[in-house]
């Protein structure tokens, strides 16, 4: 729970350990002044984490859409700039995959307007990912 009585001004998502659970870093105005959570769940399942670099775009990738596609479902993420007051999260777009071992197709929006596909579905096994 993150439910405390401290004057909380600033949450910041991060993977902190890679372990596949993202972690919350909160900044309060009273004390403590920062308070670390680490996430302990043990039915996280496995994970995706990508760290974008923009090329032909700006270099922090700033605005790319990935769309992952694995058997059944879809997942989407978009990479942010600030997003939320005094804060920033990781830049590490993290994708949650659960019980699913397989990694059909990954695309990327690039800022600039480009694509990326890459169609994984012979080599993505996810059951160590990275």
């Amino acid at each position: 729970s993150v439910d405390y009585a401290d004057d909380s001004r600033a949450i910041g998502l991060t993977d902190w350990d890679d372990d596949g659970r993202v972690d919350i870093l909160l900044k309060n105005r009273t004390g403590p002044r920062l308070r670390f959570l680490r996430n302990h769940d043990d039915g996280a399942g496995g994970f995706l984490a990508l760290d974008l670099v923009g090329a032909r775009c700006n270099r922090d990738a700033i605005g790319a859409h990935v769309v992952v596609e694995l058997d059944g479902r879809t997942l989407r993420r978009t990479l942010h700039g600030g997003d939320g007051y005094l804060a920033q999260s990781s830049k590490r777009l993290h994708f949650g995959l659960g019980e699913s071992k397989v990694v059909r197709k990954l695309s990327v929006n690039w800022p600039d307007g480009s694509s990326q596909s890459f169609e994984l579905a012979d080599r993505a096994d996810c059951s160590a990912s990275r």
